[in-house]
């Protein structure tokens, strides 16, 4: 088949694949030379599959609900996330990195399969259940069948129009209190 799609990576490690500010801060980039200075890609590229389509998100960029809200509303039914955790070594930054992943599948009802070079790889459910696991450092394949997507939730729908509305409300109800207070 060949190369079905790319997808570049949106969202990038400050101090990691670029320096932030570092074209309003001089110092910065010198300070700095050792890090790469990598551009990010522009969109959320869904793959047609088999066996659905999916999105991928690399390494760090799972822990942002609305970057993976463009790929489900892309048509992605599953989300691999393919990430390299060595630098974690061994602690508990692996598992602090897999414990953002429940919480993209609970939010779109997608499951998640998540491949680490290092460990720890899972098979998230939509209902944020590790259903399977691999350890640190284990040297192994997994196989995990997993359901797919089939609608969108309120949060892949609408993303965060709910807590800006609690927002204002909460702003309203404080500012009604005070001036109540006041008169």
């Amino acid at each position: 088949r060949g190369i079905i799609g790319r997808y570049d990576k949106i969202k990038l490690v400050p101090f990691g694949e670029y320096v932030p500010l570092a074209g309003l801060i001089g110092f910065v980039r010198s300070w700095a030379e050792f890090i790469a200075e990598l551009e990010p890609g522009s969109s959320a590229s869904v793959f047609p599959g088999p066996p659905a389509p999916f999105g991928v998100v690399i390494c760090y960029e799972g822990i942002f609900p609305e970057l993976v809200r463009e790929f489900v509303k892309g048509g992605a039914r599953l989300i691999v996330n393919m990430t390299n955790d060595a630098w974690f070594g061994r602690t508990s930054g692996p598992w602090q990195h897999l414990a953002m992943y429940p919480f993209r599948a609970i939010e779109h009802r997608v499951a998640v399969v998540r491949a680490a070079n290092t460990g720890v790889s899972a098979f998230i459910a939509p209902t944020g259940k590790i259903v399977r696991r691999v350890p640190l450092y284990e040297r192994t394949t997994a196989a995990e069948r997993v359901p797919l997507r089939t609608g969108l939730t309120l949060y892949s729908r609408f993303g965060d129009w709910l807590a800006y509305l609690a927002i204002v409300v909460s702003g309203a109800s404080l500012a009604a209190r005070a001036w109540k207070r006041a008169a």
